[in-house]
């Protein structure tokens, strides 16, 4: 093959996603019938849409075979989803285990025409294909009355079945699904353990036996088990339609960059692509590369039916615009075109995509002993979450807005890591290309965890098909390769085994293997954490296998713990070195208006009770005690007498825990391991796949949390520079989380106040009398807190900038709760809208000035919009912690994804406060 360079032009393009032929026509509607091994005599033919899983086609069919109570707050247009995950809906569904052929159904395809900005194509040399991205579990193809060879199977590989003719509308294509296979869930694990049971996380672990499944479709301590394991179409299908050669898997590749300055630098690039004969003949053909000006062409032979790869090495990129990670700089994407032709056919495929010049390194630091990765030759901490999926019954599969919102919400916390947790999937485009977008870095797991394969449960020979196994991860890789985004491949989450032998070494070599000629250039660790059975052991822990020696943990801490403790609320956790922490997290509470939504009844647990509401356990609560303790952060706050009062607890304790959490580990970046350095630290879990009580920035419907809040609080969101207090020394810290040094001679002034607005004691100064290095922690002197009995309010201004917290000299904030009853603060609230426009992506920006006077300050305030009478989701306002009642205008951006016709402020004490638009 010959690289041949045709022009060269501008050296950069604007990032927008490239226009281009549309070669794809989605299948959006069908049939779906039971298959004769059906058990169900009463099963009848459902018309549905696409993407669906079988039980989401049964739920919102009229002819549903459910009787399901209807949540009233969407009634009568609810989705298949806010109707499972209302109460226990779930639990009145049948469990595929007790019922195995029940979801057996064949689906009839109502086929779509070619789209209509198809290339002209003669109909001799036009082929046709039906496009699975994947599927649960396998299917049986039938198309015109004929069983078609191919069989796909699994929900991680994407299948490129050929049609042996031409679609058009009154072709017959038929799937025959057949579900996973029928494993114990985990809501029906005995309780207690009977003898030789041992189910839990993923029910019985067997559903990790089979190549294709998410492991947490059986049920976790986050999850309830979904009935028919997602069996179906729940990946958008769709008719690809080319000429002879058909293109796939592109990738452009930074292979070294010049020092870069102001974001530009000269690169060095490479390209690949997959190119398919389609035909039964020997091809000659060109593969051409459009990028940044470049105009590149390879010819290429290809046997009959026969699928190459086409490389284009060893060109360059002069002044090339780079991508960055949102916080060092901007993720500056460069439209790309390959397309390839034949002596017949002058476009007979082209594929698009976005690339983002970078370049990747990885060590494990000499001083905190845990990988850290650069950037374009800059070194970044790792902020993250880790995620599941936006739904677990694949209800936003083909819904790209979602997936923008989910990562636009964790970028807007001031996360910059998304941590793809092993037991779930591999995200669709849709993610990527949005993480892409948005500056967010990826780590991607492969299909395992330590609950089900063998260190915890299941079997450590998991999968049985192996070769299946590593089919799909190398189409994964394929798939996925191309974007910037992606920062490394691990091979699961919390895979140990003695000896080794976790993943199996059959798939260890396969991946190393698959990586090092699909994707060489990208880091692959295999675990995420290993030290042994439980974790801890050093002996047992391999820096080039695992992330960490040991994750978690998963409850509330005293916040001091987090800046006291080497590891904070980790037993033993002292004598261990955990730099890259994947894993640390607990409770998280939606607002109350998000809990009812799929909590009915409206009870709350009593303190101490071990007797939990109606709804609640199935919904996976976890309590609030502090490392263990009797003290229970929700009444910290005060007595809770409704869902309202338990809501507002929870979310307040929530912002202040897991504020603590992120400056506390924070602060620690890069020290030494002794002192509990740390290069990473990634939260469980900042999303959920259904409505639980558990683990999450924001609600399923995508309402900002008190979680969120506190997160924000603790990064400093968007700010790439921020004051906070360690709370185990009383030093004022300023952590600079972005690509440019500040200054010396930095002055924070730290003042108290109680809850009426009053100054307690004197205010002090801070003077860092050395600069703060760009991506790094500088510490000034240490501060006095006032003596006091009362709850206090602190501020760290620096310049025009406020970040604030809350103190009590014995935790007890049970003050805040008999204020909250008694009317509270921000009794005289003003609020006036200055400017709106444009957000990001076509959503809509506004400015409001706040001025708050009255009685008493305005305590973690946050915002609501609503369009038409319904709540909106993904809005975000930026406001500080508190605002003072002190008269100050006080400015405040809020974003969300359309214009609502009316804001409200809310706030922990103290009434609402109404902008109507």
């Amino acid at each position: 093959m010959a690289l041949c360079l045709l022009s060269t032009a501008a050296t950069s393009s604007p990032p927008n996603p490239p226009q281009s032929p549309s070669y794809s026509s989605s299948i959006i509607s069908g049939t779906m019938c039971p298959s004769p091994e059906n058990s169900d005599v009463a099963a009848t033919c459902h018309s549905t849409s696409y993407p669906t899983t079988t039980l989401s086609a049964l739920v919102s069919s009229p002819q549903s075979p459910f009787n399901l109570t209807q949540p009233p707050f969407c009634s009568p247009s609810c989705t298949s989803s806010e109707i499972l995950f209302y109460g226990s809906n779930l639990l009145e569904t049948p469990d595929i285990y007790n019922d195995p052929t029940f979801y057996s159904f064949t689906h009839e395809l109502d086929l779509p025409a070619p789209p209509s900005s198809l290339p002209s194509l003669p109909p001799s040399e036009t082929y046709a294909f039906l496009h699975l991205p994947g599927i649960l579990l396998k299917a049986e193809i039938t198309y015109e009355g004929v069983l078609l060879p191919d069989s796909p199977s699994g929900l991680m590989k994407s299948h490129i079945v050929p049609l042996p003719a031409l679609p058009t509308r009154s072709s017959k294509l038929s799937l025959a699904v057949t579900p996973p296979s029928p494993t114990l869930p985990s809501d029906q694990c005995p309780s207690p353990p009977a003898d030789g049971v041992n189910c839990g996380q993923g029910g019985d672990h067997e559903l990790a036996d089979t190549t294709g499944v998410p492991q947490f479709l059986a049920g976790w301590d986050w999850a309830a088990a979904i009935p028919d394991r997602s069996s179906g179409l729940p990946l958008p299908p769709s008719i690809l339609w080319t000429g002879p050669a058909r293109l796939s898997s592109p990738l452009v590749s930074t292979v070294s960059i010049s020092e870069p300055s102001d974001g530009v630098a000269d690169a060095e690039m490479s390209a690949e692509i997959l190119v398919t004969n389609n035909s039964p003949k020997d091809m000659k053909a060109t593969v051409s590369l459009e990028l940044a000006g470049l105009a590149l062409k390879v010819e290429v032979e290809l046997p009959p039916l026969a699928t190459l790869p086409v490389t284009f090495d060893g060109f360059s990129i002069p002044s090339a615009r780079l991508w960055y990670p949102w916080q060092l700089g901007e993720p500056h994407l460069h439209p790309a075109t390959f397309t390839v032709s034949t002596a017949s056919v002058p476009v007979s495929h082209s594929v698009q995509l976005n690339v983002g010049i970078r370049t990747v390194t990885t060590s494990v630091d000499s001083s905190a002993k845990g990988r850290v990765f650069e950037v374009n030759q800059r070194r970044v901490f790792l902020q993250g979450g880790n995620w599941i999926t936006p739904d677990a019954i694949f209800a936003f599969s083909a819904n790209p807005e979602r997936y923008f919102d989910e990562v636009w919400l964790h970028r807007e916390a001031g996360l910059n890591l998304i941590r793809v947790w092993g037991g779930g999937v591999s995200e669709s485009d849709h993610f990527y290309e949005a993480a892409d977008e948005l500056g967010m870095l990826v780590l991607q797991e492969f299909w395992m965890s330590g609950d089900n394969n063998g260190r915890w449960g299941g079997d450590y020979d998991y999968p049985a098909d192996k070769v299946g196994y590593l089919e799909a991860a190398e189409d994964v890789v394929l798939r996925l390769r191309a974007h910037a985004s992606l920062l490394f491949w691990c091979g699961g989450n919390e895979l140990w085994a003695e000896g080794g032998g976790s993943p199996p070494a059959q798939i260890q070599e396969g991946l190393r293997n698959i990586m090092a000629e699909r994707d060489a250039g990208r880091f692959l660790i295999m675990s995420s954490m290993d030290g042994g059975l439980n974790g801890l052991d050093m002996d047992e822990h391999d820096e080039e296998f695992a992330l960490a020696v040991k994750d978690g943990p998963y409850g509330f801490l005293f916040p001091s713990q987090y800046w006291a403790e080497v590891n904070p609320g980790m037993t033993n956790g002292s004598t261990v070195e955990v730099g890259f922490q994947p894993e640390v997290g607990a409770s998280s509470f939606p607002r109350a208006e998000g809990f009812e939504k799929f909590i009915p009844g409206g009870g709350v647990p009593a303190e101490g009770a071990s007797e939990l509401p109606p709804h609640w356990d199935f919904h996976k609560y976890e309590g609030y005690n502090l490392n263990g303790s009797s003290t229970d952060a929700v009444y910290q706050y005060g007595a809770v007498d409704s869902v309202a009062d338990y809501s507002a607890n929870a979310n307040l304790a929530a912002t202040q825990q897991y504020q603590a959490l992120f400056e506390g580990f924070t602060g620690k970046m890069w020290a030494p391991a002794e002192e509990g350095g740390k290069t990473a630290v990634v939260m469980w879990k900042t999303q959920s796949p259904w409505p639980a009580l558990r683990g999450f920035l924001y609600d399923y419907w995508l309402e900002p949390t008190g979680t969120f809040e506190g997160v924000r609080g603790g990064t400093g969101g968007r700010r790439l520079v921020k004051s906070q207090l360690n709370l185990a020394s009383l030093e004022v810290e300023i952590v600079n989380r972005g690509g440019v040094g500040v200054e010396a001679g930095e002055v924070v002034e730290v003042h108290w106040f109680g809850k009426g607005g009053e100054e307690v004691g004197d205010g002090q100064e801070v003077v860092f009398e050395d600069g703060i290095e760009a991506m790094s922690v500088g510490t000034g002197g240490g501060v006095e807190v006032p003596a006091s009995e009362a709850v206090l309010f602190g501020r760290l201004r620096r310049g025009a900038e406020e970040d604030w917290l809350w103190l009590q000299q014995d935790e007890d904030y049970r003050e805040l709760g008999e204020w909250r009853k008694g009317g509270g603060g921000g009794d005289d609230v003003k609020v006036k809208l200055v400017g709106e426009g444009a957000g990001e992506k076509g959503g809509w920006r506004a400015e409001l000035i706040v001025k708050v006077g009255g009685d008493g300050i305005l305590l973690a305030p946050y915002l609501q919009a609503w369009s038409g009478g319904a709540q909106m989701g993904a809005v975000v306002a930026d406001f500080d912690l508190v605002l003072l009642n002190d008269g100050r205008e006080v400015g405040v951006v809020v974003e969300a994804r359309r214009r609502p016709d009316k804001l409200v402020i809310r706030s922990y004490a103290g009434p609402d406060v109404e902008i109507k638009l």
